[in-house]
């Protein structure tokens, strides 16, 4: 009779054994806490654009100590909305900064209580703040054909830099500032922030959307080849200090439309979308054929963790209601989820 418990005790325990094996393959939904958190870091902010026009972007907040989720961070903390279409959000030090494209503003962040001390006005439609010194930062612009730069002690626009295009991603590399020019273009502007001045540019593929720097201190661009497919995509691999283009990687097909493209904290992977999330170690000589991550899902934005290497994929479902953020482990195992606010574009990890 021993026997046969310790026997029936062994096949319970099997059973459970698979169960749970099964169930991790499944996805677990996180749960949303609608207080305010009591720190925001460590953390993941999402930036959730909203529908145009519609004045309801926000802001969602991830605890990575406690795996809550908190939506509407801005609006709870702040007792207004934060605007049309929040782009990008930029951390430096103590603050934070906001970028809200169709509302042509940028909202300045205590980053220890998300209070919000100012606000920057006057821009065309900006998308993304870059700090080229202590006082001194950049905004790019997608209407204006100019860069905006502005004063960090006032919070005002100081001067504008003419481009005579669009602009978009930007990086401080050494001492200069590349420039992503966008909607149409196929250049890598290249500004000296001392005298304030465009002193170079590079010649890429069509529509250039998101740049990185790697561990060998190489800047990769990705290149959409254009809205209306004018160009086959590709991305590039750039020598900063001489300018010079070292690899042109193509996709294989004039159809493709890669955008996001990212680097984990090592600076050795490079991951992007593309009907799916790829993965790309910084010494492949070509651009991988299968996706890490193949769903049926398409993804909106994607984000890597740099000190963990888990990739945040956002689904924007059908841009109307509330989406979803998707977490994967960094070998493409999918771990979980939660829900955030309508379009989730873009993370900011404060680490």
């Amino acid at each position: 009779m021993k026997r046969k418990k310790i026997k029936l005790l062994k096949t319970c325990l099997l059973f459970a054994g698979i169960l749970f094996i099964v169930g991790c393959e499944h996805e677990e939904n996180l749960t949303t806490d609608n207080d305010i958190p009591g720190t925001f870091k460590p953390g993941v902010f999402i930036i959730n654009e909203g529908n145009f026009g519609g004045g309801n972007g926000s802001v969602s907040y991830f605890d990575l100590t406690e795996s809550k989720m908190y939506n509407h961070i801005f609006q709870e903390i702040n007792d207004r909305s934060l605007g049309d279409i929040p782009q990008s959000m930029f951390i430096m030090d103590s603050l934070g900064f906001i970028v809200v494209n169709n509302s042509a503003k940028i909202e300045v962040i205590d980053m220890d209580d998300f209070i919000s001390v100012n606000t920057i006005s006057g821009f065309s439609s900006p998308r993304h703040f870059l700090p080229v010194s202590d006082s001194t930062a950049y905004v790019s612009d997608m209407f204006s054909g100019s860069i905006s730069v502005v004063n960090l002690d006032n919070y005002t626009i100081t001067k504008t830099i003419e481009t005579g295009m669009s602009t978009e991603q930007m990086m401080k590399i050494d001492n200069e500032v590349f420039i992503a020019n966008w909607m149409g273009g196929n250049k890598i502007l290249v500004i000296d922030p001392i005298i304030g001045e465009i002193i170079d540019s590079i010649e890429v593929i069509i529509e250039p959307n998101s740049m990185v720097m790697d561990k060998n201190h190489k800047l990769w661009v990705l290149c959409s080849g254009g809205y209306l497919n004018e160009e086959i995509p590709g991305i590039l691999r750039i020598d900063p200090g001489t300018r010079e283009k070292e690899e042109i990687f193509r996709f294989n097909k004039l159809e493709s439309s890669p955008s996001h493209l990212c680097i984990n904290g090592l600076g050795d992977t490079l991951y992007f979308l593309n009907n799916g999330i790829f993965q790309m170690p910084v010494s492949d000589t070509e651009i991988p054929s299968e996706p890490l991550v193949l769903t049926e899902k398409l993804f909106y934005s994607i984000g890597i963790d740099p000190e963990s290497g888990i990739i945040y994929a956002s689904d924007a479902i059908d841009y109307q209601q509330k989406g979803k953020v998707f977490r994967y482990l960094p070998e493409g195992a999918l771990r979980d989820s939660f829900d955030v606010d309508i379009i989730p574009g873009s993370f900011v990890f404060n680490r």
